[in-house]
Formats: C-alpha cells, structure tokens, sequence
C-alpha cells in the first residue's frame, strides 16, 4: 500500500481540487485509491473516511453524468474500502439501471452490491436481463462474477441461472480455479441444482 504521507498528500490534494472532478475523474481516484490502498494508521484511516465521504458528496452532485463504467468503478471502490452507506448505493444503482454498461462493468457492479450485502431489486433485474440479452458475449470471468453475486444474495432467478449454467456447462475448462469456485459456491447458495451442471463443475474442481 502507499506510505501514510503519499497517501495523505494525495488524499488532500484531491480533496482541495473535488468541486472541479467530472464523473470520470472521480471515479479514477476513487479506483486508485482503493485499488493501491494505504499502510493502515490512526491518521490514514480518518483520511480515508473523510476523503471518501466528500467523494460520495461529490458523486451524488454529478450522478446523473455517470457512465457504466464510472458508476460500476465507483461501486467496487467503495466496496474495496468498505464504505458501504445504503442510501448512496440505492442511487448508483438507479444510475446504473439506465447505463449503457458492458457485461464486464455490469459483473463487477453485481459482484460490489453482493459484497456489500445490497439486494437491489431493480438492479439486479436490469443486471441480469443485460445478460440474457447478451448471452453470446460472455466470458469466463465475467459468468462466475455474476454466478457468485447472484448466488450470495441468494436471488430467485431461474432463467438467469439456466443461461449461466450452459455457459458453465459448453466452456467448463477455460475457467480458472478461482473462478470454478465462484462458480460452484454461486450455484450452491442459489439451490441451483442442475445434474449435467453438478457433474461438469465436479469434473474439473477434481482435475
């Protein structure tokens, strides 16, 4: 993580220029902060809450410029810093309910509202319609974010996880171990108990 006195300069410097950011350069910083983190003292860990309030100040201002990409970013860096206010995330997801969003920007949003524990109907159903709608266009990683959020906030949707589960099933071996486990942890949690897909799953976390 960043020393405590780059990541205070920073955090300071960015709270001086905030009032200036676009939805695009709140949601960089808020990335490279939460991705990079910090070396965890009494005066980084007030920082890092002071700084991220006033971007979720900032990002409820401008919310409605925010893209897929942004509204999705922002929603895992906060996830990632475990700053989780409900009221915040009920607006990115409305945002996020009329973005355009690619099937990667829509898995990490559904993978940041099932870490935070945030069953947000609405999304979850838009969420999962992009899916279906877009089912040729999935990928390994992409299939076991979705497969692990949607399993963890145990959602009721039988379609979305028959749609999963003949990805699972037609490109079993592309996926990573990491990412079978997702796979079969998502599927457990939802009770979704396909013969064909328990034996695939099996099959390669035994190989």
């Amino acid at each position: 993580g960043m020393a405590p006195a780059v990541f205070l300069a920073g955090a300071q410097e960015t709270l001086r220029k905030l009032p200036e950011f676009t939805s695009t350069s709140l949601a960089n910083i808020a990335w490279a902060f939460a991705k990079h983190g910090f070396e965890s003292s009494e005066s980084t860990s007030t920082s890092a809450a002071m700084l991220f309030s006033k971007i979720q100040v900032r990002a409820g201002d401008i919310m409605p410029y925010f893209s897929g990409w942004e509204v999705s970013t922002v929603s895992w860096a906060f996830v990632a810093m475990q700053v989780i206010d409900e009221v915040f995330f009920t607006r990115l997801a409305a945002r996020a309910c009329v973005c355009i969003m690619t099937l990667q920007n829509a898995s990490t949003m559904a993978w940041a509202f099932a870490v935070a524990g945030i069953a947000d109907e609405d999304l979850l159903n838009s969420l999962s319609g992009l899916v279906r709608a877009r089912s040729e266009n999935l990928d390994c990683g992409v299939v076991a974010r979705f497969t692990w959020a949607y399993g963890s906030l145990e959602v009721i949707d039988p379609e979305l996880f028959r749609t999963l589960s003949q990805f699972v099933q037609q490109n079993v071996s592309g996926f990573s171990v990491a990412d079978i486990s997702s796979v079969a942890t998502g599927f457990a949690r939802a009770s979704y108990a396909e013969p064909a897909l328990l034996e695939v799953v099996a099959e390669e976390a035994l190989r």
